[in-house]
């Protein structure tokens, strides 16, 4: 099985809509998709979400290193 055809069986298996990536492996899964362009698919990656949001939390104040 392929990597879409994995994610596929398991959309269709949990009847999901989307996925939420937990660990960094998803995160190349994702850019796959992301590249294909398949639409059926939709994948949430939070790597590039906290990526993203990142230099604002940076940037706040209230947060403790």
């Amino acid at each position: 099985i392929c990597g879409e055809e994995l994610l596929e069986s398991l959309k269709a298996r949990y009847q999901a809509d989307a996925f939420l990536a937990g660990c960094t492996e998803f995160h190349l899964v994702n850019k796959k998709l992301l590249a294909e362009g398949n639409p059926a698919i939709r994948f949430i990656d939070p790597l590039y979400s906290i990526g993203r949001e990142l230099p604002r939390l940076i940037r706040t104040p209230k947060i403790v290193y």
